[in-house]
């Protein structure tokens, strides 16, 4: 193979999966247009960074092309690092949205990175490609000055080409991008995958937004496929079956509104039978236009706001251009637009209605912030995005940011990828609701580390390597994230905790540059602060500094003794509490509630009759399957740089031990342990965990009820519920 592309997800709760990009797509389909072999890495399933260079061996490509965002670098270096450590000959090239921004500085700090390709990326591949052939693929970056649109390194000189521009200097010919193959109807893409992946039917921006580098990039043109090639490709995926409407990833769909009716008036009069979903400016489109799309498939429109506030709407160049003398005629309709739009859109049967807006924008106060909050909240959309406004290099306001008063900072000591900035007022004083989504990705989060807390798991083990681990520290130090390196899934939870909050604000910035300065593989590290009531123990967010109380979901950690108690009152709301064991009478009360749904005449309508479940970090004993210590899936970190797999047990290695290492030691123990209680004579010797780390009192207590009790329906009543709240929840 020449030239494998690698996309490594950034999102969320997207996981750690290397999944279809559409730009990687489309270069791919163009390459193998011109007899070129290029292919993208693909896997559903997770991975840490050794088994994806084992992926990578046996695919044996000539050159590893990176799509980087922002939020995938880090795993993106960490992984390239490792690449070139185990093969070194294979050449490898970053591009995307950050590679093409900060190529210098990439370049520069990476000497693992041969090559950062900026802007397009379809021509220049080619023309690297085309070079490196000549050559038998050995890279001789002197070769490279020839081709514009590169950053390299030579002799410590980082050597930056003209820019290629390839689609501003051919704007003049119409749909010029349809000289790139479709990724779907050239096969790269699999139809089932569109609605996961989107589809483009036009590249760039011509606005002037001061906070946006997609206009920058584009230098303010949009290049367009032509009618015929964007109807080619959505009737092509409407005989394919899809789980969610199909996105149409143009910074504005209906920029050129007559050009998106005659794409509607073309899918209605082809009968083509397709759910939708797009983003638009609510200045580019009107009622008769948005009827055209609700009857041409589109079911979800997302508009952007960002403010309120004319003024402020000036400032960021969202209708005018900010240096625009003209008084605020334009922004006050733009405002009363997206009002009437939203309103309009929701009345004629679009399922999905959105807004975005940002806080901390140039110039704005605290009120004018809150303001346009309340705006969205009173407006008839299902929900809206709520950003923090950050400050992106490349962009005409990172080029003025002290006119507006914006410290600007790296997260990193030597990692300058990753910049923060001041904002005008205090965000955390905001106030808004559950419709913000942000408010819903928070609890989601919270639901989940509550559920990673509890050391319980639901999946599978799918290779040497912990899923999620948590460091129970406050400092975080070099050591620690080169450890999750060899140990931890690509985009695998990382959850450090802090003993109180004066620690967590003296060490929290510290932390950060560790872990942006020694590339991680994943992007998920979350905060989370004991705190110590008079009632009980929780830990909080640092969200909850960063967003205020708006946000605030407290993960509660109650003792089984308590739990049972207020189970019993059927009022107590358990959806963040992780239930633990501290004494042998919670022991004996988990046994108690087991025992009750077993002798109920349904355990999982007896559990369903009453509030949601907490998460049981107390249940392992009794499900072998699910137990920690079977299936490796967390691992906690202590202060003394121990490893345990459970809260309760002893250190079971350090950071001297990897993942292989510490899974021989569990097995050596357990083995000693079923020596000692003489396991082999019990009658539940295949069904038990062998739990080493229960006291003696509790042990005996434990092999008593395993041997005389059947309490495997009760746990699987428990599975069950957790099955239908992680739906729900999770």
């Amino acid at each position: 193979m020449d030239i494998l592309f690698i996309f490594v997800s950034g999102q969320i709760f997207q996981g750690n999966t290397f999944s279809y990009h559409l730009g990687a797509s489309y270069i791919i389909a163009y390459l193998n247009e011109n007899n070129f072999s290029a292919s993208q890495m693909i896997s559903p399933k997770k991975l840490n960074i050794s088994e994806c260079i084992n992926i990578i061996s046996k695919m044996a490509p000539k050159i590893v092309g990176f799509t980087i965002y922002d939020t995938n670098y880090l795993q993106s270096v960490a992984i390239c690092k490792k690449l070139k450590q185990d093969l070194p000959e294979i050449i490898t090239i970053f591009g995307g949205p950050t590679a093409t921004i900060q190529a210098s500085e990439i370049v520069e700090k990476i000497p693992e990175i041969d090559i950062c390709i900026r802007n397009e990326g379809e021509e220049t591949t080619l023309e690297i490609l085309t070079e490196l052939k000549k050559y038998n693929f050995i890279l001789n970056k002197k070769n490279l000055s020839n081709i514009e649109g590169v950053s390299f390194k030579i002799g410590g000189r980082v050597i930056s080409t003209p820019d290629k521009d390839v689609l501003s200097s051919n704007k003049k010919i119409n749909n010029f991008i349809d000289k790139y193959p479709s990724p779907y109807l050239s096969k790269i893409i699999p139809p089932q995958e569109a609605s996961n992946v989107g589809i483009l039917s036009a590249r760039g921006c011509n606005q002037n937004c001061t906070y946006c580098n997609c206009a920058v990039l584009y230098k303010k043109n949009i290049f367009t496929h032509s009618l015929k090639r964007v109807i080619q490709e959505i009737d092509y995926l409407s005989h394919f079956q899809h789980k969610k409407p199909i996105s149409i990833l143009d910074d504005a769909f209906t920029i050129f509104p007559n050009r998106a009716e005659k794409i509607c008036e073309e899918i209605i009069r082809k009968n083509i039978k397709i759910n939708l979903a797009c983003i638009t400016r609510c200045d580019k489109i009107n009622e008769d236009l948005l009827h055209l799309m609700k009857n041409a498939g589109f079911t979800s429109i997302g508009f952007s706001l960002e403010s309120s506030s004319p003024q402020i709407l000036r400032n960021i160049g969202k209708v005018n251009p900010s240096h625009s003398k003209s008084d605020f005629k334009g922004e006050i309709q733009f405002i009363e637009q997206l009002q009437k739009m939203t309103r309009y859109a929701k009345k004629i049967g679009f399922k999905d209605v959105f807004v975005s807006i940002m806080v901390g924008l140039p110039g704005e106060t605290l009120e004018e912030a809150q303001n346009t909050i309340n705006v969205v909240e009173y407006l008839d959309i299902n929900s809206y995005q709520l950003n923090k406004f950050r400050i992106m290099k490349g962009t005409p306001i990172y080029n003025n940011h002290k006119k507006f008063e914006y410290n600007i900072s790296y997260k990193g000591l030597k990692n300058h990828i990753f910049i923060e900035n001041s904002h005008p007022f205090q965000i955390e004083k905001l106030q808004f609701s559950k419709k913000a989504e942000l408010f819903k990705i928070s609890h989601e989060i919270d639901f989940n580390i509550a559920k990673t807390l509890s050391l319980f798991s639901r999946s599978l083990t799918y290779g040497a390597f912990f899923k999620s681990i948590i460091i129970d520290s406050d400092i975080l130090k070099k050591m620690h994230v080169k450890w999750l390196q060899e140990n931890i899934a690509i985009n695998g939870n990382f959850i450090q905790l802090y003993s109180n909050e004066d620690t967590f604000k003296s060490n929290y910035t510290n932390n950060i540059s560790t872990f942006y300065d020694n590339f991680p593989p994943t992007i998920h590290y979350e905060h989370y602060i004991w705190t110590k009531t008079k009632k009980s123990t929780v830990l909080n967010s640092s969200r909850l500094l960063i967003y205020g109380k708006s946000i605030k979901n407290p993960i509660r950690i109650l003792k089984m003794v308590n739990f049972h108690e207020k189970y019993q009152d059927h009022e107590t709301d358990f959806k963040n509490i992780v239930v633990v064991d501290v004494t042998n009478e919670d022991f004996k009360k988990m046994i108690q509630f087991l025992k009750e749904i077993k002798n109920s005449d349904n355990g999982i309508n007896y559990l369903l009759e009453r509030k949601l479940l907490p998460h049981f970090q107390n249940l392992c004993p009794w499900s072998k399957e699910e137990a920690n210590c079977n299936t490796f899936d967390k691992a906690i970190i202590s202060k003394d740089n121990s490893i345990r797999l459970c809260w309760r047990g002893n250190s079971i290695g350090n950071l001297d031990d990897n993942y292989v290492s510490l899974r021989k030691k569990v097995e050596t123990i357990k083995s000693k342990v079923e020596e000692r209680r003489n396991c082999k004579f019990c009658n539940q010797i295949n069904l038990c965990t062998k739990c080493f780390l229960i006291d003696q009192s509790s042990r005996e207590e434990f092999c008593w009820t395993n041997q005389n009790f059947d309490l495997k329906d009760a746990v699987n009543a428990i599975k069950s519920i957790e099955i239908i709240q992680n739906e729900l929840l999770g």
